[in-house]
């Protein structure tokens, strides 16, 4: 399941969560690796109602709730949840141009990112399911371009240069 793209795993929008977390576990994966963007969890906006189309009481919800229910359900079904910090903005990634490749960008600093480390934590350290967290998804070299394919806004990343002091 991945949380980082608008903030919604995957599939909610075409089938009922609980079904989906059955058929992770029918399928005999006793992990899934839920992942979420930096943005995602310290903003926590309330999810576009097409995000989760087919699961009317996610309407509504932030992201954050969604995921509670997501773990809640994969709990439920005999899945262990694995908590992947994928990227910092919500979207996709990863190439060269996400601007996504480390733990800081022009946007989310380095402490951003411990804060939303420690606000997932914190939120999920008495929850028996999470069993672990990644601390950051596929690490790159920094971009210095546009994100979406060169449709998205610039990423300057020469905030940064390596061997300079």
């Amino acid at each position: 399941a991945g949380m980082h793209i608008d903030g919604a795993p995957a599939g909610l929008d075409r089938t009922p969560l609980p079904r989906i977390a059955r058929l992770v576990k029918q399928l005999g994966f006793n992990v899934v690796r839920l992942t979420w963007s930096v943005e995602g969890a310290l903003r926590n906006p309330v999810l576009d109602e097409r995000l989760v189309a087919a699961n009317p009481g996610l309407r509504g919800l932030s992201t954050l709730a969604v995921m509670d229910a997501t773990i809640q359900a994969l709990r439920r079904a005999g899945v262990l949840v694995w908590l992947d910090c994928h990227t910092l903005d919500m979207g996709w990634c990863c190439d060269s141009q996400d601007c996504n490749g480390f733990w800081f960008n022009e946007r989310y600093s380095e402490d951003h990112w411990v804060e939303a480390l420690r606000l997932l934590a914190r939120r999920y350290a008495r929850e028996p399911a999470v069993v672990g967290m990644g601390l950051h998804n596929e690490p790159r070299r920094l971009c210095g371009g546009r994100a979406w394919d060169g449709q998205g806004a610039f990423c300057n990343a020469t905030f940064f240069e390596a061997g300079v002091a």
